[in-house]
């Protein structure tokens, strides 16, 4: 997805001829980043809440860009260097990440959740600290932090490549509880309301914790990196201070 955009001249001089290669997650991050659907079947257009963002940031300063989404722990690779992909749309922060890349502002929060089957825990399960997960088995989508839920990634047990195959994993009871934001349901809706039909996955509210924050990385290897950090954080303040942001996360998310 490629957009030529036209500005004023006095933007169009700091970034004239930059083109910025971007990538997500290729499992879509429902409602942030995900292909549009027409009657239930997947388009070839991008939309989400980053994905509108990014673009009004974008537009309003004459960048032009391309979004592309590719698997997660390549787009993490990609970005790192700096040759191919210089910017992710959502990630959570991480120390590793502090130190491989350049991160925004936040610019969406999520309540954190744990995921489990019904048919195993009719009665359902109670978190009430951390010390509560020692119990079960976690699983766990490879590549994606475990860390903000405040668990070590040794303690995930079973990992696989996306949500879906983490769900359908985790009614074979390979493990027990898996961890993801409040966006998952939206994922779910989307993409595989099959996992979620005849009410057969629990979940609960893990709310000892804060809400989790999603930042933009940007490549350190990006000869203009600070510069687009500032640009982005500038403007992510007006949006917020606007009410703007959190009209984009009440647009999407419902």
């Amino acid at each position: 997805m490629l957009f030529l955009l036209t500005a004023p001249l006095a933007m169009a001089n700091q970034w004239a001829g930059q083109s910025i290669q971007i990538c997500d997650d290729g499992a879509e991050f429902a409602p942030l980043t995900y292909y549009k659907r027409d009657g239930g079947d997947k388009t070839k257009e991008l939309i989400g809440s980053t994905v509108e963002l990014i673009d009004l940031i974008f537009r309003k300063h004459n960048i032009r860009y391309q979004i592309t989404l590719l698997p997660w722990k390549r787009c993490l690779h990609e970005v790192k260097y700096g040759k191919n992909f210089q910017l992710i749309l959502n990630a959570v922060h991480t120390k590793e990440r502090a130190e491989n890349y350049l991160l925004t502002q936040p610019h969406f929060d999520s309540k954190k959740h744990y995921f489990y089957s019904k048919s195993k825990y009719p009665q359902g399960i109670t978190i009430n600290t951390n010390r509560d997960f020692e119990q079960y088995s976690l699983g766990g989508v490879r590549g994606y932090a475990q860390t903000v839920f405040g668990v070590e990634d040794g303690q995930v047990e079973f990992y696989t490549h996306s949500y879906g195959n983490l769900i359908e994993m985790m009614y074979l009871n390979r493990f027990d509880v898996f961890l993801a934001g409040e966006e998952l349901y939206f994922w779910l809706r989307l993409t595989r309301p099959d996992l979620a039909v005849n009410n057969k996955l629990g979940y609960g509210a893990i709310n000892y914790l804060p809400d989790t924050d999603y930042h933009m990385l940007i490549s350190k290897g990006y000869s203009k990196a600070e510069e687009l950090k500032e640009l982005i954080d500038r403007e992510l303040d007006l949006m917020r201070e606007s009410g703007q942001l959190q009209g984009l996360k009440e647009k999407y998310f419902h």
